[in-house]
Protein backbone atom coordinates (compact mmCIF):
# COMPACT_ATOMS: atom_id res chain seq x y z
CA UNK A 1 0.00 0.00 0.00
CA UNK A 2 2.85 2.38 0.76
CA UNK A 3 3.81 2.47 -2.93
CA UNK A 4 0.45 4.03 -3.82
CA UNK A 5 1.22 7.17 -1.83
CA UNK A 6 4.12 9.59 -2.10
CA UNK A 7 3.27 11.57 1.04
CA UNK A 8 5.21 11.00 4.26
CA UNK A 9 3.20 10.13 7.31
CA UNK A 10 2.88 8.98 10.89
CA UNK A 11 0.64 6.27 12.35
CA UNK A 12 -0.69 7.10 15.82
CA UNK A 13 -1.49 3.88 17.65
CA UNK A 14 -1.95 3.04 21.30
CA UNK A 15 -1.76 0.42 23.98
CA UNK A 16 -5.54 0.39 24.39
CA UNK A 17 -8.74 2.24 23.61
CA UNK A 18 -9.40 5.63 25.24
CA UNK A 19 -5.75 6.38 25.93
CA UNK A 20 -5.84 9.73 24.12
CA UNK A 21 -4.87 8.84 20.55
CA UNK A 22 -7.29 11.36 19.07
CA UNK A 23 -6.05 14.21 21.25
CA UNK A 24 -2.43 13.38 20.47
CA UNK A 25 -3.23 13.22 16.75
CA UNK A 26 -5.06 16.54 16.99
CA UNK A 27 -2.11 18.10 18.80
CA UNK A 28 0.29 16.93 16.10
CA UNK A 29 -2.08 18.19 13.38
CA UNK A 30 -2.27 21.60 15.06
CA UNK A 31 1.51 21.73 15.46
CA UNK A 32 2.05 20.83 11.81
CA UNK A 33 -0.45 23.47 10.69
CA UNK A 34 1.37 26.13 12.72
CA UNK A 35 4.59 25.04 11.00
CA UNK A 36 3.00 25.74 7.61
CA UNK A 37 2.28 22.10 6.80
CA UNK A 38 -1.03 20.68 5.55
CA UNK A 39 -1.71 17.41 7.39
CA UNK A 40 -4.18 15.03 5.80
CA UNK A 41 -6.19 13.09 8.36
CA UNK A 42 -7.18 9.42 8.15
CA UNK A 43 -8.92 7.32 10.78
CA UNK A 44 -9.57 4.27 8.60
CA UNK A 45 -12.14 2.65 10.89
CA UNK A 46 -14.09 4.15 13.79
CA UNK A 47 -16.52 2.34 16.06
CA UNK A 48 -19.05 3.56 18.60
CA UNK A 49 -20.06 6.20 16.09
CA UNK A 50 -23.68 6.88 15.20
CA UNK A 51 -22.97 10.07 13.25
CA UNK A 52 -19.51 10.46 11.67
CA UNK A 53 -20.24 14.15 11.01
CA UNK A 54 -20.91 14.89 14.69
CA UNK A 55 -18.69 17.76 15.89
CA UNK A 56 -17.18 15.57 18.62
CA UNK A 57 -16.31 12.64 16.36
CA UNK A 58 -12.62 11.74 16.27
CA UNK A 59 -12.34 12.70 12.61
CA UNK A 60 -14.02 16.08 13.15
CA UNK A 61 -11.76 16.92 16.10
CA UNK A 62 -8.57 16.19 14.16
CA UNK A 63 -9.80 17.82 10.94
CA UNK A 64 -10.41 21.08 12.80
CA UNK A 65 -7.01 20.88 14.45
CA UNK A 66 -5.40 20.42 11.05
CA UNK A 67 -7.18 23.45 9.61
CA UNK A 68 -9.68 21.63 7.41
CA UNK A 69 -13.41 22.35 7.23
CA UNK A 70 -15.63 19.63 8.66
CA UNK A 71 -17.89 18.70 5.75
CA UNK A 72 -19.45 15.43 4.61
CA UNK A 73 -16.72 15.14 1.96
CA UNK A 74 -13.82 15.76 4.36
CA UNK A 75 -15.33 13.38 6.92
CA UNK A 76 -15.72 10.68 4.26
CA UNK A 77 -12.06 11.10 3.37
CA UNK A 78 -10.90 11.20 7.00
CA UNK A 79 -13.07 8.35 8.28
CA UNK A 80 -14.16 6.12 5.39
CA UNK A 81 -15.42 3.19 7.50
CA UNK A 82 -17.47 3.46 10.69
CA UNK A 83 -19.78 1.34 12.81
CA UNK A 84 -22.26 2.19 15.56
CA UNK A 85 -21.27 -0.22 18.32
CA UNK A 86 -18.28 0.54 20.59
CA UNK A 87 -16.30 -2.62 19.92
CA UNK A 88 -13.45 -3.90 17.78
CA UNK A 89 -14.18 -3.25 14.08
CA UNK A 90 -14.80 -6.93 13.30
CA UNK A 91 -17.23 -7.27 16.21
CA UNK A 92 -18.96 -3.94 15.54
CA UNK A 93 -19.41 -4.82 11.87
CA UNK A 94 -20.98 -8.19 12.67
CA UNK A 95 -23.39 -6.49 15.10
CA UNK A 96 -24.74 -4.58 12.09
CA UNK A 97 -24.94 -7.69 9.94
CA UNK A 98 -21.87 -6.61 8.00
CA UNK A 99 -18.32 -7.79 7.55
CA UNK A 100 -15.17 -5.71 7.82
CA UNK A 101 -12.87 -7.13 5.17
CA UNK A 102 -9.15 -6.46 4.71
CA UNK A 103 -9.53 -5.48 1.06
CA UNK A 104 -12.29 -3.05 2.07
CA UNK A 105 -9.99 -1.37 4.60
CA UNK A 106 -7.00 -1.24 2.25
CA UNK A 107 -9.05 0.17 -0.62
CA UNK A 108 -10.63 2.79 1.65
CA UNK A 109 -7.26 3.92 2.98
CA UNK A 110 -5.81 4.07 -0.51
CA UNK A 111 -8.69 6.27 -1.71
CA UNK A 112 -8.25 8.56 1.28
CA UNK A 113 -4.52 8.87 0.69
CA UNK A 114 -5.07 9.83 -2.94
CA UNK A 115 -7.86 12.21 -1.94
CA UNK A 116 -5.68 14.05 0.56
CA UNK A 117 -2.84 14.33 -1.92
CA UNK A 118 -5.25 15.85 -4.43
CA UNK A 119 -6.55 18.23 -1.73
CA UNK A 120 -3.05 19.62 -1.19
CA UNK A 121 -1.98 17.76 1.94
CA UNK A 122 1.78 17.36 2.29
CA UNK A 123 1.85 14.87 5.18
CA UNK A 124 -0.54 12.23 6.52
CA UNK A 125 -1.62 11.47 10.07
CA UNK A 126 -3.28 8.08 10.45
CA UNK A 127 -5.00 7.22 13.72
CA UNK A 128 -5.70 3.61 14.55
CA UNK A 129 -8.62 2.17 16.49
CA UNK A 130 -7.96 0.55 19.85
CA UNK A 131 -4.53 -0.92 20.46
CA UNK A 132 -1.83 -2.37 18.24
CA UNK A 133 -3.49 -5.80 18.06
CA UNK A 134 -7.10 -4.61 17.87
CA UNK A 135 -8.97 -6.98 15.50
CA UNK A 136 -9.45 -4.95 12.33
CA UNK A 137 -10.69 -7.23 9.57
CA UNK A 138 -11.84 -10.78 8.97
CA UNK A 139 -9.14 -13.37 8.43
CA UNK A 140 -7.24 -12.48 11.58
CA UNK A 141 -6.05 -9.06 10.43
CA UNK A 142 -5.28 -6.61 13.23
CA UNK A 143 -4.23 -2.99 13.40
CA UNK A 144 -0.63 -4.21 13.33
CA UNK A 145 -1.00 -5.44 9.75
CA UNK A 146 -2.33 -2.03 8.68
CA UNK A 147 0.57 -0.23 10.35
CA UNK A 148 3.00 -2.51 8.53
CA UNK A 149 1.19 -2.14 5.20
CA UNK A 150 1.34 1.65 5.36
CA UNK A 151 5.04 1.58 6.28
CA UNK A 152 4.79 4.80 8.31
CA UNK A 153 6.65 5.28 11.59
CA UNK A 154 4.40 4.53 14.57
CA UNK A 155 3.81 6.70 17.62
CA UNK A 156 2.51 4.75 20.62
CA UNK A 157 0.14 6.51 23.02
CA UNK A 158 -0.09 4.93 26.48
CA UNK A 159 -1.79 5.59 29.78
CA UNK A 160 0.34 6.99 32.56
CA UNK A 161 -1.06 4.62 35.15
CA UNK A 162 -0.55 1.34 36.95
CA UNK A 163 -0.21 -1.45 34.38
CA UNK A 164 1.14 0.69 31.58
CA UNK A 165 4.64 -0.79 31.72
CA UNK A 166 3.65 -4.24 30.47
CA UNK A 167 1.17 -2.87 27.94
CA UNK A 168 3.61 -0.34 26.50
CA UNK A 169 6.67 -2.57 26.45
CA UNK A 170 4.61 -5.28 24.72
CA UNK A 171 3.32 -2.86 22.09
CA UNK A 172 6.74 -1.38 21.35
CA UNK A 173 8.47 -4.74 21.16
CA UNK A 174 5.78 -6.20 18.91
CA UNK A 175 5.98 -3.25 16.53
CA UNK A 176 9.78 -3.43 16.55
CA UNK A 177 9.89 -7.10 15.53
CA UNK A 178 8.70 -6.18 12.03
CA UNK A 179 9.61 -3.45 9.56
CA UNK A 180 7.87 -0.65 11.47
CA UNK A 181 9.99 2.11 12.97
CA UNK A 182 8.65 3.23 16.36
CA UNK A 183 8.98 7.02 16.51
CA UNK A 184 8.37 7.16 20.24
CA UNK A 185 5.97 6.78 23.14
CA UNK A 186 3.64 9.40 24.58
CA UNK A 187 2.59 8.82 28.19
CA UNK A 188 -0.76 10.47 28.74
CA UNK A 189 -2.02 11.15 32.25
CA UNK A 190 -5.79 10.97 31.88
CA UNK A 191 -8.05 13.23 33.99
CA UNK A 192 -9.20 10.40 36.28
CA UNK A 193 -5.67 9.22 37.05
CA UNK A 194 -3.41 10.34 39.91
CA UNK A 195 -0.12 11.64 38.48
CA UNK A 196 1.52 11.46 41.92
CA UNK A 197 1.27 7.71 42.56
CA UNK A 198 4.45 5.63 42.56
CA UNK A 199 3.58 3.82 39.31
CA UNK A 200 2.73 7.10 37.58
CA UNK A 201 5.81 8.99 38.82
CA UNK A 202 8.24 6.28 37.75
CA UNK A 203 6.60 5.10 34.51
CA UNK A 204 8.67 7.15 32.06
CA UNK A 205 12.02 6.31 33.64
CA UNK A 206 11.24 2.61 33.89
CA UNK A 207 9.89 2.47 30.35
CA UNK A 208 12.99 4.13 28.97
CA UNK A 209 15.15 1.32 30.33
CA UNK A 210 13.06 -1.34 28.58
CA UNK A 211 12.27 0.22 25.20
CA UNK A 212 15.53 2.00 24.33
CA UNK A 213 16.42 3.27 21.78
CA UNK A 214 12.74 4.18 21.33
CA UNK A 215 12.28 7.50 23.17
CA UNK A 216 9.58 8.49 25.65
CA UNK A 217 8.68 11.75 23.93
CA UNK A 218 6.17 13.09 26.43
CA UNK A 219 5.22 12.36 30.01
CA UNK A 220 2.36 14.29 31.53
CA UNK A 221 -1.22 15.47 31.23
CA UNK A 222 -2.66 15.82 27.75
CA UNK A 223 -2.08 19.41 26.70
CA UNK A 224 -1.47 18.33 23.13
CA UNK A 225 -2.01 21.61 21.32
CA UNK A 226 1.27 22.74 22.89
CA UNK A 227 3.92 20.28 21.86
CA UNK A 228 7.49 21.51 22.44
CA UNK A 229 8.39 17.83 22.87
CA UNK A 230 7.37 17.07 19.32
CA UNK A 231 10.43 17.15 17.09
CA UNK A 232 9.17 14.46 14.76
CA UNK A 233 11.21 15.53 11.71
CA UNK A 234 14.22 14.32 13.69
CA UNK A 235 12.47 11.13 14.79
CA UNK A 236 10.24 10.03 11.94
CA UNK A 237 10.86 9.85 8.20
CA UNK A 238 9.50 13.25 7.27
Amino acid sequence: MADSNSLPGLFVTGTDTDVGKTWVTAGIASWLRKKGRRPGIIKPVATGLADPCAPDSDAAIVLRAGGWPVTPDSIAMANPIHFREPAAPTVAARAEGKSCEWTQVVDAVRRSMIGWANAGADVLLVEGAGGVCCPLAEGGKTMLELIQALDFPALVVARKSLGTLSHTISAVRLLSTGPTRVAGVVLNCLPDEDPHGLAERTAAEELAMHIAPVPVLYDGPGDFDRVPWLDLPAVARW
